[in-house]
């Protein structure tokens, strides 16, 4: 019996010390932060290939997870909407 608890235990304690997979990264910031340019290179490609495209300029961005960012624009008034959505780790958008 004395055994079984020790191993008990034992398998308790590691489940609880091992880390979970389900964290967010440091280096992705929270879901719904609000921001007038977000850090990373990837911002500087998209803002010139969102103004080569469409003629548009970026006014905010909000961080909807998962590398996704919502993307609103000084040219054009969407309300609630955001004018396109950009992927940060390969620069793709549309709206």
């Amino acid at each position: 019996m004395l055994l079984n608890k020790q191993s008990q235990t034992a398998s308790s304690s590691n489940s609880q010390s091992a880390p979970s997979s389900a964290q967010s990264s440091s280096t992705e910031p929270a879901v719904g932060t609000v921001t007038t340019r977000p850090q990373g290179a990837w911002v500087i490609t998209f803002e010139h290939n969102l103004y080569a495209g469409y003629k548009v300029t970026p006014k905010c961005y909000k961080y909807y997870g998962n590398g996704l960012w919502e993307v609103w624009v000084d040219e054009i008034n969407t309300g609630n909407y955001p004018y396109v959505t950009v992927n940060q780790y390969n620069g793709n958008f549309h709206g």
